[in-house]
């Protein structure tokens, strides 16, 4: 197995986007998306 080594200016502005992004998004879209990701992690959402 090979490691990859991650591009440092890559990760940076990964980071600076995802932070601009939630400055936009009201605390219940947060909230949403949080929750979402929760339920796909975890399996919450079985029939």
């Amino acid at each position: 197995m090979t490691s990859k080594k991650k591009n440092a200016a890559a990760v940076s502005l990964g980071k600076r986007s995802v932070a601009a992004r939630m400055k936009k998004l009201t605390p219940e879209q947060r909230k949403a998306i949080a929750k979402h990701a929760a339920e796909v992690r975890w399996g919450k959402k079985k029939p």
